[in-house]
């Protein structure tokens, strides 16, 4: 018996494996068409694809359609495997009456936002002059892509001809980013950019997934409602902030700088994710939020929240870890940037979109020059500020809340601090802050649903208003005011916004445990 199930099941795997093949090779037929003429210059020379032979467009066609049919046969497969795994998205796979309305919710969600993405971020990308053309008002740099064209690509080129990066015109990020992006020398420069582009959508698509999964699991399933409701408010939340991210100035400015904020807050959320739900996986725990840390070094603040779970058995993971990334390139590259970063930390590059503390005292002086005497108080104070609320923030929830609530918290109240607390922290980093955002949307529901008061609507409002003007560019708006053209207010609002939530979490962590002494 136990021999016909396991070939049933067997038989029924490589039946799901077929179909799932049939649908990645129709689908990448479909989509391989409108590239063509894109994908064909930049990977064989200048001349387009109808500017060849047939027998070489045939031989092409082919190769396209087979490397993308495998893509998509893989991400599908990887797509199964996660639904299957998690709660969030298990309705869909269980075809029964109840559960059509998630499927044809999620096939809508991530059309709209994928449809979005292509028409108006893609699609703002003029690929003959290689810049960004947008309507409303934004800083632009002409080539599209320059953080990633001259900050990393071109170091790139320079390791692999063995040339030191860290010294005459020195690269500014860590020895590790450098490596990590050394498979893009495969590609020419421009090529490598659009895959960089598709890598940040990626990568924000799969943070709010992780991030979703969570709130669901650790808030939303308290809710005393039925399953299939809780189910449907994650996927809605989910998809209002992935159109919300993609939508949003700082991905947008992301994209056009090819700046990789993106990639660093995915390999954070999917440490909190291990920390949760597998934490006996320290050392893999350590791991991606080393290389999140290595990437843009301000993830490092969340290795609280891993030492608030582990405590002392962090010490050893951690400094083994970072120790062993940052001499990736040997012990004198890593003095040599340690020398540079310090520098440029202290040196920062001052204008409106820099909503760092530090940054936004200079532009505070420059409307109000009359107190330009306060500069160096106001420099140190705006960088003091929002580091009291986090410690205020966090110093509360480990006092009240315990256990996967007061770790997502923790998260929660770290982000907005690693925005404004380096001196360097330009727009492309609002982008992180719609984990913080997803967070605290799903606290407030929690809290609206079960035991809502008139306060409650307004702290949602308040959130809601913070994350309209930070999705937002006002930096070529000169009567805007500094106020609104920089994100520090913003953000420390937000930041300040979060406390409440601890109480919040605080009477959803007693009300389990009377239920669980109950039961």
């Amino acid at each position: 018996m136990d021999t016909n199930y396991q070939e049933q099941s067997h038989k029924k795997r490589i039946h799901n494996w077929a179909n799932t093949l049939s649908i990645a090779i129709l689908s990448a037929g479909i989509i391989i068409i409108p590239f063509l003429e894109i994908i064909t210059p930049l990977i064989f020379g200048e001349k387009s694809f109808f500017g060849r032979s047939t027998d070489f467009r045939f031989v092409i066609f082919v190769i396209y359609w087979t490397i993308l049919s495998l893509i998509l046969f893989a991400l599908l497969i990887f797509i199964q495997k996660i639904i299957n795994k998690t709660l969030v998205f298990y309705p869909v796979i269980k075809l029964v009456y109840n559960s059509r309305i998630l499927i044809v919710t999620i096939i809508l969600g991530f059309s709209i936002a994928l449809i979005y993405f292509f028409n108006n971020v893609f699609g703002s990308i003029n690929l003959s002059d290689w810049e960004m053309v947008i309507n409303d008002p934004f800083p632009f740099y002409n080539p599209v892509g320059v953080d990633f064209r001259f900050g990393v690509y071109w170091f790139g080129e320079k390791l692999i001809r063995f040339e030191n990066i860290y010294i005459d015109s020195p690269s500014i990020y860590p020895p590790f980013s450098n490596i990590l992006f050394l498979p893009m020398q495969l590609l020419s420069e421009n090529a490598a950019y659009i895959v960089l582009t598709f890598i940040l959508l990626i990568s924000n698509i799969a943070t709010m997934m992780i991030t979703t999964i969570l709130i669901k699991d650790v808030f939303l399933s308290k809710l005393r409602i039925e399953q299939q409701l809780i189910n449907l408010y994650s996927l809605l939340i989910f998809f209002l902030m992935l159109f919300y991210t993609l939508s949003s100035y700082g991905f947008i400015f992301s994209i056009e700088r090819g700046n990789f904020d993106s990639i660093a807050i995915f390999f954070c959320m999917l440490s909190i994710y291990l920390t949760i739900k597998k934490p006996n996986s320290l050392w893999l725990q350590v791991l991606f939020l080393s290389i999140a840390t290595h990437l843009k070094i301000y993830p490092a603040a969340l290795f609280l929240v891993l030492f608030v779970k582990h405590g002392k058995k962090l010490i050893v993971p951690s400094l083994i870890i970072n120790f062993l990334l940052l001499v990736s390139l040997g012990l004198k590259n890593a003095m040599l940037y340690i020398n540079i970063i310090t520098h440029y930390s202290l040196s920062p590059g001052i204008w409106i979109g820099n909503h760092s503390g530090y940054s936004f005292a200079y532009e505070l002086i420059d409307v109000f020059s009359e107190y330009r005497h306060l500069l160096p108080y106001l420099r140190w104070s705006f960088l003091i500020i929002p580091l009291i609320v986090w410690i205020i923030s966090s110093a509360l929830s480990i006092k009240l809340l315990k256990n996967d609530i007061r770790i997502l918290y923790l998260t929660m109240v770290s982000i907005p601090l690693m925005c404004l607390l380096p001196t360097v922290s330009h727009d492309y980093k609002l982008v992180i802050l719609s984990v913080p955002l997803l967070i605290m949307i799903a606290i407030l529901i929690y809290k609206i649903v079960e035991m809502s008061k008139f306060l409650d609507y307004l702290h949602l409002i308040s959130i809601l208003c913070c994350a309209w003007l930070m999705g937002r560019s006002y930096v070529l708006y000169q009567n805007a005011g500094v106020f609104i053209n920089n994100k520090y207010t913003t953000i420390l609002t937000l930041a300040i916004l979060m406390i409440p939530g601890i109480f919040t979490l605080r009477d959803l962590q007693m009300k389990n445990l009377i239920y669980e002494n109950q039961y």
